[in-house]
This record gives C-alpha cells, structure tokens and sequence, in this order.
C-alpha cells in the first residue's frame, strides 16, 4: 500500500507526463515566426542621394552629398544616421553614420583650408585619447570634409581611401 504523499507524487506525474505526450519535441524543424518572414538585405537603390533633412546645415552640401554618393558606388551605404557627436573633428557641423562593419562621422567646414587646419591637430588628439573606442578610429582628410572611421572593414576603408583622396585630387 502507498502512503497518500506517494500516491499524491505518482499522480502529479502521471498527469505532467500525459500533459506533456502530446507537445513536440524541443529540437526539429523550425516554426514560421509569426512576424512573416525577415526582410531582404538592404541594397543601393539608383541614383542614391542620402537624405540629409534633419540637419538643416548640411541638407543640400554638394561635397557631402558626392562623398556619400561616391562611397555608395562603392558598395558602403549607411544604414541609419545621425548628428555627429565626434569632438576631435568639431568645431564644424557633422553627421554620424552606421555602417555594415564600423561607424563614420563626417563633419564639413567651410573651406578645404579650415579643413586642412584642423586636420593637422586631429591625429595628436587621437594619440592622446584615452577614450575607448567603438572599433580602430582612422582618420581621412576629404577636402572641405574631414571624416573619423571606427572599425577595421577592408572594403570600407578601401572605399573611404578611394573617395578622400579623389576628393583630394580634385582641390
């Protein structure tokens, strides 16, 4: 004979397990998510003028919108963007952007020669930071830009390297 605390235990357990037989197992083929399936990755639409709108003062900079143009040809297209908070490449406006493998701010000064001139101080403050970076910073001089990229991408530091110095070239 069981005493009624054993019996008690065998029938919890025979109601679990009988709860339990018509559940799958954990493991098998997955269930459709019931959001649908995952969007398709992102890809460079034609003629890709990146919106700018937020920030009035840069909205509608050509050297801005030819460097972000020029870098989009080159398969390094923002995903999401925002106002640069970069201080080492103020005193000048500058927007920050979320790539695929690092991050890039891009701040435009009036000339290439304001430019220029804060460019010279840029790579000794790096040197004396002692911040913690989001990725490795690597700093481009583009003409009336100035731009600080955070990560080690090949493809988009070859790009950044390609646009800067046609931008560059051109001054």
């Amino acid at each position: 004979m069981l005493s009624r605390r054993t019996a008690g235990f065998l029938l919890a357990c025979a109601l679990l397990v009988s709860a339990c037989a018509g559940l799958p197992p954990p493991f098998g083929p997955p269930t459709e998510s019931p959001f649908g399936p995952p969007p398709p990755p992102a890809t460079v639409p034609p003629q890709f003028m990146p919106t700018l709108a937020h920030n009035p003062e840069l909205a509608n900079d050509p050297d801005l919108i030819v460097f972000m143009t020029a870098l989009a040809k080159r398969g390094v297209v923002p995903l999401s963007f925002d106002t640069s908070q970069n201080e080492l490449l103020r005193p000048a406006p500058g927007l920050g952007y979320r790539l695929d493998h690092g991050h890039l701010h891009v701040h435009v000064y009036p000339s290439a020669a304001d430019a220029h001139q804060r460019a010279q101080q840029v790579p000794t403050e790096i040197a004396q930071s002692i911040a913690d970076w989001i990725g490795t910073p690597h700093f481009f001089e583009c003409g009336r830009l100035l731009a600080m990229y955070f990560g080690d991408d090949p493809a988009e530091l070859a790009a950044l390297g390609e646009v800067c110095a046609a931008s560059m070239a051109e001054e």
